[in-house]
């Protein structure tokens, strides 16, 4: 079977869940990948931390049913790093919040993630 090109948008639509939300949660997992990284912890040493299987680690930073992930998970993930985060919660019907990836965050600012309600 050949490889087909697609979007975000469309795995979205397909398996009927939000893409905002998957989204997010691919750039905390980004976020993860990344500091697990930058400080040389290994992904055996972090699923020790979380109480997680390394397996379990493997399979959020491939971004695996990226949508079964719980933003529960993420943030503990993320606080076993030594990350801080915060949520903001807007309406959508009363103000728009500029896109800003939380991948961009500096290491004096928290994680941040918005979302929409």
């Amino acid at each position: 079977m050949p490889w087909k090109e697609t979007s975000l948008e469309k795995i979205a639509k397909k398996l009927n869940v939000n893409l905002s939300e998957v989204q997010k949660k691919q750039q905390l997992i980004e976020e993860i990948y990344e500091t697990r990284k930058k400080k040389k912890i290994t992904q055996k040493l972090l699923a020790d931390k979380v109480g997680v299987s390394q397996s379990r680690i493997a399979q959020i930073e491939s971004g695996i049913g990226t949508i079964n992930v719980s933003f529960d998970v993420l943030f503990n993930i993320l606080h076993a790093l030594g990350r801080n985060f915060e949520i903001k919660t807007y309406s959508l019907s009363t103000k728009k919040v500029p896109f800003t990836p939380a991948l961009k965050a500096a290491k004096t600012k928290p994680v941040t993630t918005e979302i929409a309600r």
